[in-house]
């Protein structure tokens, strides 16, 4: 056998190895062998587009790291825009669909979070505990311990919960006070909104 017919005999196998690697997840390996065809050898071409396919991968795989570190670190509109890019290049990219409906999901319970923060000053039991509800299907949503949107669910929990304890004792005082001077119909109304609160 020719060296020639050798060489394009190892250049054979060897792209083989390497379309085996990729489908293994084990892109540097792959690379490593695609990189030795030589440019003379009818499997070059071939090559080249394995190692473009490697770096179209690679810079895919970055830009969902990049997305799903922004989305960690709350910054949903970022995080956005680099799953659209991502799928601009791979429209049907499982991990980047994950990631976006997620988001979708998650967005919802994060507005009526930040739109809670108005409650803090607030004696309207029901907002308070749908703001309070919001904060515990966003942590349910939420596995990770790390996302900052799960920390910001937790201090507006904290925070409406403490609210809500506030209310209520109030509404106990105001009732209380309104027995005192015989005024039941006016406390009974303060203490449906203890109910209410507890």
């Amino acid at each position: 056998m020719s060296n020639k017919a050798q060489s394009e005999l190892t250049a054979q196998h060897n792209l083989a190895a390497a379309r085996e690697f990729v489908t293994r997840k084990q892109p540097d390996s792959a690379r490593e062998i695609l990189i030795a065809i030589p440019e003379d050898s009818v499997y070059y071409a071939e090559a080249q587009e394995g190692l473009h396919d490697i770096r179209s991968e690679d810079a895919l795989s970055d830009t969902i790291a990049e997305a799903r570190e922004a989305y960690r670190n709350g910054q949903i509109e970022d995080a956005l825009s680099l799953i659209n890019k991502g799928l601009e290049e791979s429209p049907v990219n499982s991990r980047l669909l994950a990631l976006k409906e997620h988001i979708a999901d998650v967005s919802p319970l994060l507005e009526s979070i930040r739109a809670s923060r108005a409650l803090l000053d607030s004696e309207d039991v029901d907002a308070i505990k749908a703001g309070l509800q919001a904060c515990r299907d966003l942590l349910k949503a939420e596995p990770d311990a790390e996302n900052k949107l799960r920390a910001e669910a937790d201090e507006s929990s904290m925070n409406l919960q403490l609210r809500l304890g506030e209310v209520e004792r109030d509404a106990m005082v105001r009732a209380r006070a309104l027995l005192a001077r015989d005024k039941a119909r006016e406390a009974y109304k303060y203490y449906l909104v203890v109910l209410k609160a507890n």
